[in-house]
């Protein structure tokens, strides 16, 4: 299918989702797509690189125990350019994202599964994709020549 089919699709199929059968933190959509707040997602433990320790969120910055296992939403916005995906780049592509929130999360989450259909989770990928813009391109201004300094000849 072409981007246009593909994000066609997601408009309709996600929009409904997102509003319907998906009533998880992570997917809430206000002013920004994405609420930005804290929340306990949990860990695939099968990730985890062997011998470290838990990850423990944001009780790392805040010292509140509350936010062990806490991690900060991030905005939805140019998905497209972002890879990889979560807090520690754990996963490389929107489709093991959503099979990981799909699942419920990881070990520790408060989420529940929400046992996505194939087409579903195509159609909320699409749909995620269509919240990127153009890249956004910047060219490197030009610099002034510049002379080295000699000390004591000013």
């Amino acid at each position: 299918a072409s981007g246009d089919d593909r994000a066609e699709l997601g408009e309709e199929l996600a929009g409904e989702l997102l509003r319907g059968r998906i009533d998880q933190p992570a997917a809430q959509l206000g002013d920004l797509p994405a609420n930005l707040g804290l929340h306990r997602v949990g860990e695939d433990r099968r990730i985890r690189p062997v011998g470290r320790k838990r990850d423990v969120g944001s009780y790392a910055i805040t010292k509140d125990k509350r936010d062990i296992g806490k991690f900060q939403t991030a905005q939805l916005r140019d998905l497209k350019y972002t890879a990889p995906y979560m807090h520690n780049g754990m996963f490389a592509t929107l489709d093991q994202v959503v099979d990981f929130y799909d699942k419920g999360g990881g070990e520790g989450a408060v989420l529940q599964p929400l046992n996505l259909t194939a087409t579903e989770k195509k159609a909320l990928v699409a749909f995620l994709l269509t919240l990127s813009g153009d890249k956004v391109t910047m060219k490197v201004p030009d610099q002034p020549d510049m002379q080295p300094r000699v000390y004591g000849k000013n």
